[in-house]
């Protein structure tokens, strides 16, 4: 059974623990804060958790390091467009 889950980032970068196989649908700005929804396997919701970290970038911030380690989610505009976050998961690293 699946539902959309709503999390907010806290930080540029924030660290969800997420029910295994939870899909990013989209991030937008609600109520003063960058918001991110997935769809999630409620059955999987508290057995099979996995922690997945999320990069908030600005528009024409550098992108330091290996960028092949991140994967786009979406972009958030705040203050009708003046400013935009463009948001990123970091995919897990080699062992």
């Amino acid at each position: 059974m699946k539902s959309v889950y709503k999390y907010m980032m806290t930080g540029k970068t924030t660290v969800f623990d997420l029910p295994a196989g939870s899909e990013a649908l989209a991030a937008g700005w609600q109520d003063g804060e960058i918001m991110l929804w997935f769809l999630v396997d409620i059955e999987d919701s508290v057995i099979n958790v996995v922690s997945r970290t999320f990069i908030a970038f600005a528009t024409g911030e550098v992108i330091d390091g290996d960028i092949s380690r991140l994967m786009y989610t979406d972009s958030v505009m705040i203050d009708d467009g003046k400013f935009v976050w463009h948001i990123f998961e970091e995919l897990n690293k080699p062992s």
